[in-house]
C-alpha cells in the first residue's frame, strides 16, 4: 500500500504511528461484528475473517529467513515512511523488547541519529495473575521510538497530567501550574488512563486483537504531534499503516470534503465524538477516494 501513497502524499504526512507486527504467527483470522442497521434492533452479526492468500504470502516473505528478512522488510518500510513524512513531521514506532533494539539501528540509518527524539517507555499496567509467577523480572512495558524528519523543527505540544486530589509540592505548597509535565515514561499515574486493554477485562474498546492498544495512548500521540487547524492550513494528515479497528482512525476527523459517514465531530458511521486535535486519516481518505471513484463510474 505504501508505494501507492507516494504520488499523492509524499512529504505531506504530518504524523505517523506504526505498531508493526513481529512474529505474530501465520494466523491472520479475527472475529468482527457488524452493528444492526436499525437503531431499535439489538441483534449484531458476528463473523470470522479468514487470512487471504496475499496475507499468507506476505507473512512467508517477511519471515522466510527469520529476523534477517524481517529487518529487510522493516528497512524498506521505514524508507517509504520517511518519504511520506512532512519536513516538520513526526513518527512514533511502537515495539517490544524482542525487536526494539534492532529497529532503532534501522531507524537511525533512515532518519538520522540527530532526528531520534525520545525512547518512550509505556508501562502496560498493574502486575497480577500469571505474570507474577515468572522466575525473572516481570515484563511490564513496551517501547515507542519517537523520530522526526528534521532534528529541531517539528510540531510538539507539551502535555500535562492534572494534579491528583490532595497533591502538594515539596514543602506543602499547593501547585498552581498546568499539571504534572508528561515525561518519557508513560502509565505511571492512574489518571493517565493508559492501562493495556488486555489487562482490563471489561474494556468497551476491545475488538479481539491481542496487540490492540488503548485509544488514550494514541490520543496522547496525536495531541502532542499535530497542529490545530487555522485559516492558513488544512488539518494535519495522520498515517497508521498497520491500523486495525479502533486504531488512529477513530481518533481523528476526516478532511473538509469528507464523506457523510466521517464528518467533523464523528457525526456518522462508527466514529466517536471528536476528542483530539482535528486531523485527517489517510485510511479514511483512501476509503473516501475509492468510494468517490466507484460512484462516478456509470453502470
Amino acid at each position: 500500500m505504501l508505494p501507492s501513497l507516494l504520488p499523492e502524499f509524499a512529504g505531506k504526512v504530518n504524523l505517523i504511528y506504526i505498531d508493526p507486527p513481529f512474529n505474530v504467527g501465520a494466523d491472520f483470522s479475527f472475529q468482527a461484528t457488524i452493528p444492526p442497521a436499525d437503531e431499535d434492533d439489538d441483534e449484531t452479526l458476528a463473523f470470522t475473517k479468514e487470512p487471504s492468500l496475499i496475507e499468507q504470502k506476505a507473512y512467508r516473505d517477511t519471515w522466510g529467513r527469520g529476523l534477517d528478512s524481517y529487518l529487510q522488510w522493516f528497512y524498506e518500510t521505514a524508507v517509504l515512511l520517511h518519504e511520506l513524512l512532512a519536513e516538520d513531521g513526526s513518527i512514533y514506532v511502537h515495539l517490544d523488547a524482542h525487536i526494539g533494539h534492532y529497529a532503532k539501528i534501522v531507524l537511525d540509518g533512515v532518519f538520522g541519529r540527530d532526528c531520534f527524539q525520545r525512547e518512550i517507555v509505556w508501562r502496560i499496567g498493574w502486575v497480577f495473575g500469571y505474570k507474577t509467577a515468572a522466575k525473572n523480572w516481570i515484563r511490564n512495558h513496551d517501547t515507542i521510538l519517537f523520530y522526526t524528519k528534521h532534528p529541531s523543527q517539528f510540531v510538539f505540544n507539551k502535555s500535562y497530567i492534572p494534579y491528583p486530589p490532595g497533591y502538594e509540592r515539596r514543602g506543602g505548597s499547593i501547585p498552581t501550574g498546568a499539571g504534572i509535565p508528561i515525561e518519557d515514561v508513560w502509565g505511571l499515574y492512574h489518571e493517565e488512563g493508559l492501562t493495556s486493554i488486555q489487562i482490563m477485562s471489561f474494556s468497551s474498546e476491545k475488538a479481539g486483537y491481542p496487540t490492540q492498544k488503548p485509544e488514550a495512548l494514541l490520543e496522547r500521540i496525536i495531541r502532542a504531534s499535530t497542529r490545530k487547524p487555522s485559516g492558513s492550513y488544512e488539518p494535519d494528515l495522520v498515517l497508521d499503516c498497520f491500523c486495525v479497528r479502533r486504531g488512529t482512525g477513530v481518533l481523528v476527523v476526516s478532511p473538509p470534503c469528507s464523506p457523510p459517514a466521517c464528518g467533523e465531530g464523528g457525526g456518522g458511521g462508527n466514529y466517536p465524538p471528536h476528542r483530539t486535535n482535528p486531523a485527517r486519516s489517510i485510511c479514511d481518505w483512501a476509503r473516501w477516494q475509492a468510494s468517490s471513484r466507484a460512484s462516478s463510474v456509470s453502470p
